[in-house]
């Protein structure tokens, strides 16, 4: 439970001035933000067999050494909505 004197003592620390009414709204404000983390402690999952994480599978796609320079870049650029040769083209943001 978050008093007055821990706000005093939390604006020192903070170098901030804070009038009685900003006090207490992080009064109110801390002390329900402490009582809903200590509520998401407090939470025990029970998970069955099925819904475990498989951690053994690799979700990355094989490396594959190829000779062809650009193999990957010909078809990200192709897939682009509009390219000129080997460059995507896109909107100028800069001025």
């Amino acid at each position: 439970m978050i008093t007055l004197r821990d706000i005093d003592n939390l604006a020192e620390l903070a170098r901030l001035e804070l009038s009685a009414e900003e006090k207490a709204g992080f009064e109110k404000d801390l002390n329900s933000i402490l009582t809903y983390v200590g509520e998401v402690q407090n939470i025990t999952a029970e998970l069955g067999d099925s819904d475990q994480p498989d951690l053994t599978r690799n979700t990355m796609r094989d490396d594959i050494v190829t000779i062809e320079t650009g193999a990957y870049t010909r078809s990200l650029v192709d897939a682009a909505p509009t390219h000129d040769k080997d460059y995507i083209k896109v909107k100028k943001i800069l001025g």
